[in-house]
């Protein structure tokens, strides 16, 4: 968004956090709802209407890989026994045995059934389109006209795409900016043994952590030759003086100190990009339906060591960090950056 908008396009931008660097732009408006956004959340269908009604094209952008049906709409490939929208398969792909490329296609067509069947636009239709009846496929399949994924040929799986289909993955990732916190700085630079970062995302630090658990990794922390700066609330643990928690963390401008030896996090897409951009290798501990795919393909590359967060010991954590910090994990994601920026044109440029 501030990338157009400094190329002079005009924006109108629906958004629950408004972004602060295009408040005073004078070709942007921005509208903020925070109590509507779900209404907004539940109801995306309908506003592909709004394509038909102002007769233009429809630009569709994936924080992750996109679903199948959406790569049908655009002409690629979708064969499931190739590239399967199964989480937990969908890391193998074209290594997949016979019963996996079963499972994978019974999948795809029990989900082609529940998007089909849970669609409930006729009242839409009929108000809108009286003369002339159309349907939300039938406005897809006709004005859907880029694709935008937050992929890349260099970290994920190679597959066939049409034109209309973009790779911009790690376009989120800017030049490092200096860290305003005089304390988080200060630490960061005093910090001359390493610093080990973590960050398990908005759900997971010390106060939604069970207690089990945070006292686990501050365990582990408190052996350690490295002080750690871990994203997280205050909490009422007794915390080792190695250990500094921050409410509010610039991971990616953190992740750029020269201090920076490893990250702990979740395996988010996003916050992995940056760690591969900063060239910082990783513990991961998934916790939702994409981290699994992502921290597998981490450890297929060699860059990170998963653990399960329900299911770790001290010793397993400790263990990690020791072989992260002193094997070849450093030079793996080193290489691995090397070939994600491998290409003549930069995503966010692509994207534009």
């Amino acid at each position: 968004m501030k990338v157009l908008a400094a190329r002079g396009h005009n924006l109108t931008i629906f958004t629950p956090q408004l972004i602060k660097d295009l408040e005073n732009s004078p070709n942007v408006v921005q509208y903020y709802f925070v109590k509507s956004y779900e209404i907004f959340r539940k109801n995306v269908d309908p506003l592909m209407f709004l394509a038909e009604i102002n007769d233009c094209p429809i630009i569709t952008s994936s924080a992750l890989n996109a679903g199948f049906m959406i790569h049908g709409l655009m002409g690629n490939d979708i064969n499931p026994a190739l590239y399967s929208e199964t989480g937990h398969l969908s890391f193998l792909n074209r290594n997949l045995n016979i019963m996996k490329r079963i499972e994978s296609l019974l999948f795809s067509i029990y989900f082609m059934i529940v998007i089909i069947f849970s669609k409930n636009n006729k009242k839409l239709q009929n108000q809108f389109f009286i003369e002339k009846p159309v349907d939300i496929d039938g406005i897809l399949q006709k004005r859907s006209a880029l694709l935008l994924t937050n992929t890349n040929v260099g970290f994920g799986h190679i597959r066939p795409l049409m034109p209309n289909t973009v790779q911009v993955g790690f376009m989120h990732v800017e030049p490092p900016k200096e860290i305003k916190n005089k304390n988080l700085k200060e630490f960061l630079d005093n910090s001359t043994n390493g610093i080990i970062v973590m960050s398990l995302g908005s759900k997971a630090d010390t106060k939604s952590l069970n207690l089990a658990t945070v006292n686990k990794f501050l365990n582990v922390f408190n052996q350690t030759k490295f002080n750690v700066v871990w994203k997280s609330h205050e909490s009422d643990q007794i915390i080792p003086q190695n250990v500094m928690l921050c409410n509010w963390l610039p991971l990616a401008d953190v992740l750029a100190h020269k201090n920076v030896k490893l990250l702990i996090n979740h395996s988010g897409l996003m916050s992995s990009y940056e760690a591969i951009d900063r060239e910082i290798p990783m513990i991961v501990f998934p916790l939702a339906y994409d981290h699994h795919v992502n921290a597998k393909m981490m450890v297929h590359k060699k860059i990170a060591i998963e653990l399960d967060l329900n299911n770790f010991s001290e010793e397993n954590l400790l263990s990690a960090i020791d072989e992260v910090t002193k094997g070849d994990f450093k030079e793996n994601v080193k290489k691995l950056r090397e070939k994600v920026y491998d290409q003549p044109i930069k995503s966010l440029d692509l994207a534009v």
